[in-house]
Parts: C-alpha cells; sequence; structure tokens
C-alpha cells in the first residue's frame, strides 16, 4: 500500500521505484494499491500550490503505473468534507513534511488557504486503485 506517498517522490525517481516494483519486488500477478487526491483543483492541492508546491496530478501517477507495466485492476473515488476555516497549528506538520528547504509558518499557512480553501467545509475527492503486476 502507497497512501499519500507518491508525491514526496519526484517524478523520475517516481518511475523508477514503480518499475523497480514491478519488475523486482512484486511476483506477477501482486497488486499495489495506492490512495491519492484525484481533483487538481481541490482545496487541498490549491493550498500546497499557494504554498510554492506543485503535486502530481492523480493522472500522471497512474500514467507512471501504466508505464512501469502494471494494469490497473479497479478503482474507487471517494469523496470527503474538509474543514479548513480556521487552520491552526496541529496542520503545520502536515504541511512542513512537503517541505524540506524552508519551514512554514502558522501566519504563511493561513494566507495561503485564504479564499475558496478557507470558506469552510469542502469538498475533496481521493482517488483508491488497485494495480496488477503482469511480469
Amino acid at each position: 500500500m502507497m497512501f499519500q506517498v507518491l508525491y514526496h517522490i519526484e517524478a523520475g525517481e517516481r518511475q523508477k521505484l514503480l518499475t523497480k516494483f514491478h519488475d523486482s519486488w512484486l511476483v506477477s500477478g501482486g497488486y499495489v494499491a495506492t490512495l491519492l487526491a484525484s481533483d487538481k483543483n481541490a482545496a487541498l492541492m490549491t493550498s500546497f500550490e499557494n504554498l510554492g508546491s506543485t503535486q502530481p496530478s492523480w493522472e500522471e501517477i497512474e500514467a507512471d503505473f501504466l508505464k512501469a507495466g502494471f494494469t490497473k485492476h479497479c478503482e474507487h473515488e471517494m469523496h470527503m468534507r474538509a474543514d479548513f476555516t480556521d487552520p491552526g497549528e496541529d496542520l503545520l506538520p502536515f504541511y512542513q513534511s512537503h517541505f524540506k528547504d524552508r519551514v512554514i509558518t502558522l501566519a504563511e499557512l493561513r494566507e495561503a488557504m485564504k479564499g475558496p480553501p478557507s470558506e469552510g467545509k469542502v469538498d475533496e475527492f481521493h482517488m483508491l486503485a488497485v494495480f496488477k503486476s503482469m511480469n
């Protein structure tokens, strides 16, 4: 299972990792499950972009799996409601994990979440997908 992990790996390294999973680590017919945001315009993704971090889209990551030789076994898009009304210090560690080159302050986080993300409860969509190795 790779839930929310692939955001932390650069595109070229992500492709190498998935190829290694497919070719070396999984037996033929083995499965890998992943969970990622499926809406590039979601409030969470927008807040990361406002802080200066671009996240790969679901389509980019899905293409990486297919390029590595996996076939998509199944997928399910999940809906959740998130409350971004008043971001607090409890969110800092989550956001900070995406920025190794600088410290994110609470003021920066609140500024990044102004506009649609901070207007209260927002809809977020995540894709749960299972890919099958056919090596």
